[in-house]
């Protein structure tokens, strides 16, 4: 039987009562935790961006809204940038967002994508919870995934040390996340 994890990253991010994207409490985190060691002990997953990475999909029954929007003629004048880092050790990166306070509606999402690395990773990255798989972060998405933000592709290539994870740029799956992200913000 494999052991499913949560790190330290997602508790201080998607727990954190300020957090603007798709937020989650402890214990839900904790019940979701326990869904995907089911789910990756039958099988239930599908390949994530990295060899390291999978993927658990459930639906969405907890009612959690997916904090992506299009962006339109009517709302552009909406959207704002800024730099950000995810933590105090990873470089900033320019993001842009529609401010939660700018009245863009937030749809109830489909499913919740659960994305959880090896313990190998994990490790590599310093923080494991010491369990074969380890939650990193949960989406709610409306249909299909949105692709990986362009940023996050470029810093995971940037490596460890500055918050990404070490997988090379591929170029057509950059393309394919600049094409959406183009179209789209995330509502924070």
């Amino acid at each position: 039987m494999q052991s499913v994890g949560i790190t330290k990253f997602i508790l201080e991010r998607q727990c954190d009562p300020d957090f603007k994207g798709t937020r989650l409490t402890p214990a839900r985190l904790t019940e979701l935790a326990i869904i995907a060691r089911s789910k990756m002990n039958m099988g239930e997953y599908e390949e994530g961006y990295a060899t390291f990475c999978k993927n658990v999909i459930i639906d969405n029954v907890y009612k959690l809204t997916c904090p992506i929007a299009e962006i339109t003629d009517e709302n552009i004048h909406l959207l704002r940038s800024s730099y950000v880092a995810r933590t105090p050790t990873e470089l900033p990166v320019l993001t842009r967002y529609f401010p939660i306070e700018s009245g863009i509606p937030r749809s109830v999402a489909k499913k919740l994508y659960i994305i959880l690395y090896s313990k190998e990773q994990s490790i590599k990255e310093k923080d494991s919870s010491g369990s074969d798989w380890d939650i990193v972060c949960v989406n709610a998405e409306l249909d299909t995934p949105a692709p990986m933000n362009p940023n996050t592709i470029l810093r995971n290539a940037l490596g460890i040390e500055f918050g990404g994870s070490g997988v090379p740029v591929d170029r057509k799956k950059y393309n394919e996340s600049v094409e959406f992200w183009s179209k789209h913000a995330m509502v924070e």
